[in-house]
């Protein structure tokens, strides 16, 4: 399909909210159909406010456009990666699929809890975003998944609790279609080849989630956790400033 023709297709896309008896309300896609794609949804829980709604478009907008620009078509029970997190596919309502996505995005492990909706890969998202807001960061945001992967030096084990220096350098994604771009390092000065290990980003992230909202900031940018605070270097920056916010208050609801 020519761009022009994606782009048209895509502006054609709308979106339509259901509400279930429950009060619940299911957000989904109208017109993929017409590209021969199952129209996709997602539930959202009633009490949640009406941005919500919204929100979840943008999630579906996000697939829509995977779908139109790639020429593929997602089927009931494949998986999805969406930012950190990775979504999964269901045939229980009809003429939609609609979305699950993994009820710990932190663990260590790979996905193997599933509840309906995508607040949390929502959440996770907004949280990059407000740290490149409040930080004033410039660049373009690139949310790594869980499954990329990341170099670390040998003294940043689990229970590693000391000053820890995060450097994102540049991503190539046609020669490290799985890199991050992240290394995580204890800050004490230059390390021999051998003293570097390369790991999941899930793996290094579960003991010390507070890290998670700073890994969508942009490549030559710095994060140094240190005595109860973050100190956030911009790209290509030769000074850090102070996150006006408290990095270890971050939880995922």
């Amino acid at each position: 399909m020519a761009p022009d023709r994606r782009e048209g297709v895509k502006e054609n896309i709308r979106y339509a909210i259901d509400t279930l008896p429950t009060g619940d309300r299911i957000v989904r896609s109208v017109g993929l159909g017409e590209i021969g794609q199952r129209e996709i949804g997602a539930e959202v829980l009633a009490h949640l406010p009406h941005e919500a709604d919204h929100q979840v478009m943008g999630v579906l907008r996000f697939i829509a456009s995977y779908v139109i620009d790639s020429g593929a078509r997602i089927l009931a029970g494949q998986t999805f990666a969406y930012g950190w997190t990775m979504l999964r596919f269901n045939d229980s309502r009809p003429n939609i699929l609609e979305i699950d996505e993994d009820t710990e995005p932190l663990g260590p492990d790979h996905p193997s809890h599933w509840g309906p909706g995508v607040q949390r890969a929502i959440a996770l998202r907004l949280a990059g975003d407000a740290v490149m807001r409040r930080n004033r960061l410039t660049g373009q945001a690139e949310h790594p998944n869980r499954g990329h992967f990341a170099l670390a030096c040998i003294h940043v084990t689990d229970d590693y609790a000391g000053k820890l220096v995060a450097e994102r350098g540049p991503i190539n994604r046609s020669t490290s279609p799985w890199g991050s771009g992240w290394e995580l390092h204890c800050g004490g000065g230059e390390h021999a080849a051998d003293q570097w290990h390369q790991h999941h980003l899930t793996h290094l992230i579960h003991p010390r989630p507070f890290v998670m909202p700073y890994l969508c900031i942009p490549e030559r940018s710095m994060v140094v956790f240190e005595d109860g605070r973050a100190i956030v270097w911009g790209p290509g920056s030769n000074s850090g400033a102070p996150d006006p916010e408290d990095p270890y208050a971050w939880c995922l609801a």
